[in-house]
């Protein structure tokens, strides 16, 4: 039958790990493809190479090939230069590790349907050696022991093989023997023949697969990505479990979850313009997943995008009595009324929230508890409205021990309507507690500072510092640099508070960075002739810094 042409894209290895590897082809057949050490459509045996180490995504319909590192620890070099993302051009030199693929986008191949001529006319390359994103045919190496073996699609035999095998064209190992062997002939009648059985089990295999959803065609299952993306994103391992993500999203493309699991990972990593285009991808797809919403209405809010936040947040009530809400979903949307209570201007319409969180929705959690002090307390702030809301915190308090929000919330009000005293009695309560709670230990810090018992409080912050020195960019880290910083200032040691300060600002504290010491303006003096900062715990609204409340700052 006649040949049509086409343009192609295709790699050529120039240079590889081993001199084998050269001259060999990859056909760029997928429209997405990844090149990488492990879960790869491109397979690379080399310690330099990421186990996902770069996407290649080739638009046949305007013949561009673009790429993307997906975080490889060594880089993604083009014509010796290392890149992020970008558009290959023709003849571009792609290094990926040892390996540099010559990038050809204009290549010129030839189809034929129902012969194999293109082997006379490639020579060498013939179809069943030459590589595609598929790598090596099957059936190849060990065609005629298959063609000696016929089975049939409904054999127990087929459904074993259908198992084992994927569906979807298998992964290139570059560094496979198989690859491109100029020694593998096959004869015209006996590949079509194997194409036939390969046909019939990518038929059954289908069938399968669509009586399997959860499984994708690297045998992992939506569940084996949840496990895996979770358990490294609790070792911090952010790049890899982005790069997990994508696998799922790409062995499940019309699934919810794999994007769900994206935006939170790119939450972590505070790429917050990325985690809400992940989720809002999400709630097109099936099935979808509710805490979605509160996520996404609190990066709204974070954004400042609050009208939008509003707006999604009215969607999202009415679906919480759908039925199928879990009580960490309820949870999550009390902690967004708790922080954000704009969202619900109206206080009963809340009040009835809160008490709904306490006996039905989530009544074995105190943020029900919590919820409601803050709004009674919040739209009334006397000493009555104060005592009563200590009274339901001690509610809240007596399903979670150790909540440090409830206790820096009793500090608060103690502070604010009653005594110093009682204040220090609920910080030892609070220590004995939680005797690492950072927050805590803050809390006993400004105490001692607004007592004027500055080297009483340095203990405490050293604490502080030590709990939390594996995790610099924790904030009340940088607080507590903030607070030796002052209380460098009342020593009079002005080197040891600017270097303090100018470590908390580093950190990301801003009250630092907005520091007389470190802006050059003049010093507000006391009677010691040291700069001053107002860091009493009274002047803070609940949940916020003294120092970020502070008449210093504000100025």
């Amino acid at each position: 039958m006649a040949a049509s042409r086409e343009k192609n894209a295709r790699l050529v290895v120039i240079e590889g790990k081993d001199n084998r590897d050269k001259g060999k082809i990859i056909s760029l057949k997928k429209s997405y493809v990844i090149i990488g050490r492990g879960q790869a459509d491109i397979v690379l045996n080399d310690l330099q190479v990421s186990r996902a180490h770069v996407a290649l995504e080739w638009n046949e319909k305007n013949g561009e090939l673009t790429f993307t590192d997906l975080g490889s620890t060594n880089g993604t070099l083009v014509n010796g230069e290392l890149r992020k993302s970008g558009v290959l051009k023709d003849r571009d030199r792609l290094k990926v590790g040892h390996t540099v693929f010559d990038c050809q986008l204009e290549h010129e191949s030839q189809t034929e349907i129902g012969t194999l001529a293109q082997f006379k006319q490639e020579g060498q390359l013939s179809k069943s050696s030459s590589v595609s994103l598929a790598g090596p045919s099957r059936f190849s190496s060990n065609s005629e022991m298959i063609a000696a073996q016929p089975v049939s699609p409904d054999s127990k035999d087929s459904k074993n093989l259908a198992a084992s095998h994927s569906t979807s064209e298998p992964a290139v190992n570059i560094n496979s023997p198989q690859v491109n062997s100029s020694k593998q002939v096959i004869r015209p009648r006996r590949a079509i023949q194997v194409g036939a059985i390969s046909l019939a089990f990518l038929v059954v295999l289908l069938v399968k697969l669509s009586d399997s959803p959860r499984r994708s065609i690297s045998n992992k299952t939506l569940e084996d990505y949840v496990t895996q993306v979770t358990s490294l994103t609790d070792e911090k391992r952010l790049d890899d479990a982005k790069t997990a993500c994508i696998e799922a999203q790409k062995a499940f493309p019309n699934h919810s979850v794999p994007l769900v699991l994206l935006g939170n990972v790119y939450f972590k990593q505070n790429k917050f313009d990325l985690s809400v285009d992940a989720y809002r991808r999400s709630l097109k797809l099936a099935p979808v997943q509710l805490i979605t919403y509160p996520r996404l209405i609190r990066l709204y809010w974070i954004l400042n995008k609050k009208q939008d936040a509003t707006k999604l947040f009215a969607d999202f009530i009415p679906l919480l009595d759908s039925g199928n809400a879990k009580p960490n979903i309820f949870i999550q949307t009390g902690e967004l009324l708790l922080d954000y209570p704009e969202l619900e201007p109206n206080t009963e319409k809340a009040l009835k929230w809160a008490k709904e969180l306490q006996t039905k929705k989530a009544p074995n959690d105190p943020i029900g508890f919590k919820l409601e002090s803050h709004i009674l307390y919040s739209s009334n702030k006397n000493n009555e409205t104060a005592r009563q809301a200590e009274e339901i915190l001690k509610k809240g308090l007596s399903l979670s021990p150790k909540d440090d929000w409830i206790y820096d919330r009793l500090v608060y009000l103690k502070l604010t309507h009653s005594s110093s005293l009682e204040a220090t009695i609920a910080l030892e309560s609070w220590l004995k507690a939680n005797p690492k709670s950072a927050k805590a230990l803050m809390n006993f810090a400004y105490l001692r500072f607004n007592d004027k018992k500055f080297l009483e409080a340095v203990p405490y912050l050293q604490k502080v510092m030590n709990i939390l020195a594996k995790e610099p960019t924790e904030p009340l880290y940088s607080e507590a640099l903030n607070l030796m910083g002052n209380i460098s200032m009342q020593q009079n040691q002005l080197a040891e508070a600017e270097n303090f300060l100018r470590q908390s600002c580093q950190y990301g504290f801003k009250p630092s960075c907005s520091h007389p010491l470190l802006i050059g303006a003049p010093l507000i003096s006391k009677e010691d002739n040291s700069a001053y900062q107002d860091l009493n715990l009274k002047n803070r609204e609940p949940g916020s810094s003294p120092a970020e409340t502070s008449p210093l700052n504000k100025k």
